[in-house]
């Protein structure tokens, strides 16, 4: 591929150097060159979408009840109260409300976050996938550093709680590098009731821990504080 360098220094050779519909064309050549990008451009920020992580709900709340609770706040454009993969008409606790604008969005953590549904205080943020980065596959390892501030002990589990349930609400506060429940030694199968999740950033640890402890996953409600030093 030529650069558009070399086609300027190739110019004084042809009759002509004219730009043809998005091209250089250089006459008595076969040489071209279609416009090229400006790979060395900055991307521009990606917008955060207008919809927000919802936790701490009663396992009752339907689909319909978020929409009756935030629709106030502005057009609701989907509502929905996860369910388990592995049994759809199981709730797992959380949510996530659509709008159709960062302004009613904000509008509706403002109103909504602290307010009690059925007896439970929800917790109401924004959500941000784009925090979060693909995860590894399992028995992959992120690089070795030091995870002081940044490594989160997760107590009260329930013994059917999976790692990807920790995974999917975890990562909502950032990017998350490992999350397990520990299984005991003799048989891994059987589950401990406590796990560890660990972020990129300190501040997305720090988050995590002051919206989620409390949280009821699977029926329980977990206790979520900073790791103790393994020093």
């Amino acid at each position: 591929m030529y650069t558009a360098a070399a086609i300027l220094a190739l110019a004084p050779l042809a009759h002509a150097f004219v730009p043809h519909h998005g091209r250089f064309m250089v006459s008595r050549s076969t040489v071209s060159l279609l416009s090229e990008p400006d790979f060395g451009a900055a991307a521009a920020p990606k917008e955060l979408e207008p919809k927000l992580f919802v936790a701490n709900l009663d396992f009752g709340v339907q689909d319909e009840d978020l929409e009756d609770i935030f629709g106030p706040y502005g057009t609701v454009v989907e509502a929905h109260h996860v369910n388990d993969k592995f049994d759809p008409a199981r709730k797992k606790g959380f949510a996530f409300v659509t709008f159709s604008t960062m302004e009613e969005a904000q509008a509706a953590i403002d109103a909504t976050s602290g307010m009690e549904v059925n007896g439970r205080p929800m917790s109401v943020s924004i959500s941000d996938p784009s925090a979060a980065k693909p995860k590894r596959e399992r028995g992959e390892r992120a690089p070795r550093r030091d995870n002081t501030d940044r490594r989160i002990y997760v107590g009260n589990l329930d013994f059917r709680t999976s790692d990807d349930t920790l995974y999917d609400i975890f990562s909502e506060f950032g990017e998350v590098e490992y999350a397990a429940q520990l299984t005991d030694r003799e048989d891994p199968s059987r589950k401990r009731g406590f796990g560890f999740v660990t972020f990129a950033e300190k501040d997305s640890a720090s988050n995590a821990v002051d919206n989620l402890d409390g949280l009821e996953v699977d029926g329980r409600s977990i206790r979520v504080r900073m790791a103790e030093s393994r020093n």
